[in-house]
C-alpha cells in the first residue's frame, strides 16, 4: 500500500492531478446508519450492502486507485484523474453503476452511497488529513441532495 500511495506523489509537470473521494452510505434518518440497516435487513444483508457499496468505488476507478473502508459505511478512494471533467464523469459512473446493481440485485432495498470528490496535485506539502476533510465537506453537501429512504417503493 505504501508503494501505491507514493505513486501519487509528483508535481503538475510530471503527474496528473489526483481525485480524492469520500463516500458514505445514505442515511435515511436520525439513528445510526449501521443500526438502521441491521434493523431493516439484518446483519448478513447489512454486510452485503457495505461490501457492494465499496465495490461501487473499486469497480468504477482505475486499477491504480487506492480504496479503503475507514469505518462503518465510510470509504476513501484516491485515483489519478482520467480526464479534465473527472469528478463529474466519475460521479455519474458511480450513480449508473449503483442503478444497474440495484435493478439486478433482487433485494428489497437499495445499496446506495453518496460521494464527495476533490481534485489536487499530491506532493510532500499536501496535508492528506485536510484533503479528506475537504472531500468530507463535499460529501455532506451531496448527502443533503440524496433521497431520504433506502427502501424500494414496491418493497413488501
Amino acid at each position: 500500500v505504501t508503494y501505491r500511495i507514493h505513486s501519487f506523489l509528483g508535481n503538475e509537470d510530471t503527474k496528473p492531478p489526483i481525485s480524492l473521494s469520500s463516500a458514505d452510505r445514505v442515511n435515511p434518518g436520525q439513528a445510526s446508519e449501521e443500526d438502521q440497516r441491521r434493523a431493516l435487513i439484518g446483519h448478513s444483508e447489512g454486510d452485503f450492502s457495505i461490501i457492494n457499496g465499496g465495490r461501487y468505488l473499486t469497480d468504477t476507478l482505475s486499477p491504480s486507485a487506492v480504496v479503503g473502508r475507514i469505518g462503518g459505511d465510510e470509504f476513501v478512494a484516491v485515483d489519478f484523474q482520467q480526464s479534465t471533467d473527472f469528478s463529474k464523469t466519475y460521479l455519474k459512473t458511480v450513480k449508473d453503476h449503483a442503478a444497474k446493481f440495484n435493478e439486478q440485485s433482487g433485494k428489497p432495498y437499495y445499496v446506495e452511497i453518496s460521494v464527495g470528490t476533490i481534485e489536487f496535485h499530491c506532493n510532500l506539502e499536501v496535508d492528506l488529513t485536510e484533503m479528506i476533510k475537504r472531500a468530507d465537506e463535499v460529501l455532506y453537501e451531496a448527502k443533503k441532495l440524496r433521497k431520504k429512504s433506502i427502501q424500494r417503493q414496491n418493497a413488501k
